[in-house]
């Protein structure tokens, strides 16, 4: 009788691990993508730090890429903070492995916070357009996944929302930021491209008032809809 119920036993065990494998299998066969982040390390954001950003990073899956990039004065130039592959799926220890992973990316990124290796000099500007243009180098848009890290307020020579945005109207930040494409055609490509802005900020809100902060995204909804992106904004706390 104990024989009969401990096969019973395998029997129900079996049932339960191997659609639990498939699950598995299935997962770890999925299409990798392309993860980039582009973190604000300007002055006006005033990041120090990003506390959640295992957090925000965990949306990647084994075998998919992970770019870091910063933004500053000369984004358009800057190399890669950190460019990392999730390893593949092979065993049960997937998770431990995506954890040690993002772990490293992470004390990455709290290195270069705390480093010289960006000046005060490039921090002291803005320039988040070349990020679309960098993100169209790296190939395929529907498998790349762009996350925005950034109060999105492009301040530099050539652009700068806090000078030029209290005298403009919602109609010319419309045109504002058609212009602005037309400009940056031949570099961006956002179609089918999902493009999630997460913007930091405190209960206090933002140093700049509400009529100056409904521009920047009308801006960016703007150009980013019209280059053929998907765009979506969450604030961080």
């Amino acid at each position: 009788m104990s024989l009969l119920l401990t096969l019973k036993k395998i029997m129900q065990i079996k049932k339960i691990i191997i659609p639990l494998m498939l699950l598995m299998l299935t997962a770890c066969n999925m299409e990798s993508k392309t993860l980039v982040f582009a973190l604000d390390y300007s002055k006006s954001t005033g990041i120090n730090e990003i506390s959640r950003m295992k957090d925000l990073l965990s949306v990647a899956k084994q075998g998919d890429k992970v770019i870091i990039f910063p933004i500053h004065g000369r984004t358009a130039s800057a190399v890669p903070i950190a460019d990392k592959t999730i390893p593949p799926c092979e065993d049960i220890n997937c998770e431990r492995e995506k954890s040690k992973m993002l772990n490293d990316i992470v004390n990455t990124i709290d290195d270069s916070y705390k480093s010289r290796s960006i000046n005060s000099h490039v921090k002291s500007s803005t320039s988040i357009l070349p990020i679309f243009s960098k993100t169209r180098m790296l190939g395929n848009n529907e498998n790349i996944s762009l996350f925005i890290i950034s109060d999105m307020i492009e301040e530099n020579t050539n652009l700068d929302f806090v000078e030029s945005f209290p005298g403009l109207r919602n109609d010319d930040i419309v045109e504002l930021a058609k212009s602005q494409l037309d400009q940056w055609k031949y570099e961006i490509d956002l179609e089918g491209q999902s493009v999630s802005v997460l913007i930091p900020g405190t209960l206090s809100g933002s140093i700049y008032d509400d009529s100056f902060h409904r521009k920047v995204i009308l801006f960016w909804e703007t150009f980013i809809g019209a280059a053929g992106g998907q765009m979506k904004v969450r604030y961080l706390s």
